[in-house]
């Protein structure tokens, strides 16, 4: 009887018990729930005329010390958590609170110059900031303990703040004889609150991120999002001077990187920390007027209008798992 057969049983056997072995893909579920601050600002812009690069009117929108919490929902479908399929959805609410101060800058310029003509701070109080986040995409391991994703996602974010109390700085500048700003100009109180604001964004983003198990309690997560499609439209109303101004823009471009870090402290309860800064600039757009009450419009003035958003966020959250 030949021994080949034997022989070659003796060589599938391991392969075979390997196979058997081979962890199966199986589901994962996480929810985490955090606490968090915000730091940075949203611009709301106005450009000289179409096509300029040369600002007629800047407003910055502070998130300075913002708290908000947020819930997040994580599935995959793989050999273990973040590997395989994956999907992921985060809300996240900002309080409603101060978030700094807000700055008015205006360059009304005649004849063709360019310099600052007025100036003004307020109090910025953060009605409400809801930030949503979707994401899909694989998960590849590269071996036991690290996992490359790559995916794509969507963000929603709904902000909105008044401007409340504060000063103008407009020296003479109140009529259309304009000069330099400066600021030995005396500062003039106002009261009560003189400006809403809104700003809703929509941003498609691929993404990658990387996920290494340092221990077998311990993990680092590294990412990044890259804004390549944004839109957004926001409204303006002034109710001293009794405007409104809509915008509607696009374009842009952007980034998020993200780092988290989080630690086991039993089989499906772990604690960690995030942070991120999300920056998406470039957006341009059309802009409206409307003179309030009489509902006289002015528009649209065409690529008259621009935003932009920088702010960036640390937490603490709990996970669970299952």
């Amino acid at each position: 009887m030949s021994k080949k057969p034997a022989y070659l049983l003796c060589l599938f056997i391991p392969l075979i018990t390997t196979l058997g072995l081979a962890e199966p893909d199986r589901h994962h579920w996480s929810i985490d729930n955090s606490l968090g601050l915000t730091y940075g600002h949203a611009r709301e812009l106005v450009y000289q005329y179409t096509g300029s690069k040369d600002l007629m009117s800047e407003l910055v929108w502070p998130q300075e010390g913002l708290i908000y919490y947020g819930t997040s929902l994580q599935y995959n479908y793989g050999k273990r958590a973040f590997a395989g399929f994956y999907t992921t959805l985060s809300v996240r609410f900002g309080f409603s609170m101060q978030s700094g101060t807000i700055t008015d800058k205006d360059w009304l310029c005649p004849d063709g110059s360019y310099f600052l003509t007025h100036f003004s701070a307020h109090d910025a109080i953060s009605e409400h900031s809801q930030w949503v986040d979707a994401a899909l995409g694989y998960g590849f391991m590269l071996s036991d303990s690290v996992v490359i994703r790559t995916g794509f996602s969507a963000s929603l974010m709904n902000l909105h703040w008044i401007a409340r109390d504060g000063y103008i700085q407009y020296g003479s500048n109140t009529s259309e004889s304009y000069s330099p700003w400066s600021s030995s100009f005396p500062k003039i109180p106002i009261y009560g609150t003189g400006i809403a604001y809104w700003q809703n964004w929509l941003s498609l983003a691929p993404v990658l991120e990387v996920l290494w198990q340092a221990t077998d309690r311990l993990s680092l997560l590294a990412g990044s999002s890259l804004f390549i499609l944004n839109s957004c439209s926001d409204q303006d109303d002034h109710y001293f001077r009794l405007y409104q101004f809509t915008e509607k823009m696009a374009g842009g471009f952007g980034l998020e990187p993200r780092l988290a870090l989080t630690y086991q402290l039993v089989s499906n309860i772990s604690l960690g920390f995030e942070a991120s800064w999300r920056y998406i600039t470039g957006l341009r757009g059309n802009t409206t007027i409307m003179e309030i009450g009489s509902g006289i419009t002015d528009g649209p003035y065409a690529d008259t209008a621009g935003a932009d958003y920088s702010v960036g966020r640390a937490a603490l959250y709990i996970r669970f798992s299952y």
